[in-house]
């Protein structure tokens, strides 16, 4: 994987900063001319533009071959879409939304990119396994299938390998391929890890300690893991509260998730809290991103 990469979106990208810069530069023309103009005429013309490369692709594809090659394949849907299980999986995530993003901010500790986007699958996968009713089981694989599909979709837009993602199957071989070859924390990696849990430790909303952060490091990333990336070792205390919190989080889930009505009410609210929290919070991006 480390010698695959999206070769047409690199190709894209040079030609759209190329145009960025065009546009740039008849902006700054601008802004020299409204300077020396005087305030008056200054409000006659634009501001420079933001660098939205959304906005800069769909304006040139149809100029230039390679940016309408990258804007026909990023708009064509592929014959093994279901959008209903598309949906299905999007409600998964909103479902289990507290442990997987507990589980992608505590793994992506380890310091290597390959495993962040299967940090959230792993957690899921940790929190849909286990029941002994028949038709827990049987919503459970389903919901596996649906997020793994869901993930699927979000690589093939994003332009990254996703046939690893065809089947559950082939994700988890995946994920432990990655988690056994590919994650060896460097020394950087151990700075970042404890700069990550200084920043954590006694913040909002939980107010966390250092132990307690340290016991979820360990419980999802194992000892082996957390002693190269120097991370203290928590006492036994910690390792019931820790206990305790996945017990708690799965009792939710799984009583949200039995009542459909309750089930689409929390998927409704966390779907809001979420956009509030992370894109339009000071605190998050502030803002819709622009690529």
């Amino acid at each position: 994987m480390k010698t695959e990469y999206d070769r047409l979106g690199e190709a894209a990208l040079d030609r759209l900063e190329f145009c960025f810069s065009s546009q740039a530069s008849i902006q700054q023309n601008f802004q020299t001319f409204n300077k020396l103009a005087g305030e008056g005429v200054q409000q006659s013309y634009p501001q420079p533009p933001k660098r939205d490369m959304y906005v800069l692709l769909r304006e040139y594809a149809p100029k230039d071959e390679v940016l309408g090659q990258l804007w026909a394949e990023s708009n064509a849907v592929p014959p093994w879409v279901c959008w209903e299980q598309i949906e299905r999986g999007q409600q998964v995530f909103y479902r289990y939304g507290g442990p997987a993003l507990t589980g992608l901010a505590f793994q992506s500790l380890l310091g290597g990119m390959v495993n962040i986007l299967l940090a959230v699958l792993f957690f899921t996968l940790t929190v849909c396994t286990g029941g002994n009713q028949n038709r827990r089981d049987s919503d459970s694989h389903r919901e596996i299938e649906d997020y793994i599909a869901l993930f699927r979709y979000i690589a093939y837009l994003m332009g990254t390998p996703h046939d690893f993602f065809a089947t559950p199957e082939r994700a988890k071989m995946m994920m432990e391929t990655l988690l056994r070859d590919e994650i060896s924390p460097s020394a950087t990696s151990r700075i970042l890890a404890n700069n990550i849990l200084n920043s954590l430790e006694g913040q909002p909303p939980t107010f966390a300690s250092r132990s307690f952060l340290e016991a979820n490091c360990r419980w999802l990333n194992g000892n082996e893991l957390c002693d190269e990336l120097g991370l203290g070792r928590p006492s036994l205390y910690y390792w019931i509260l820790m206990s305790f919190q996945v017990v708690l989080s799965m009792a939710i889930c799984y009583f949200y998730r039995s009542i459909p009505m309750l089930d689409q009410r929390k998927i409704a609210a966390l779907r809001r809290i979420m956009w509030s929290v992370i894109v339009e919070d000071k605190q998050g991006l502030g803002q819709e991103s622009v690529f």
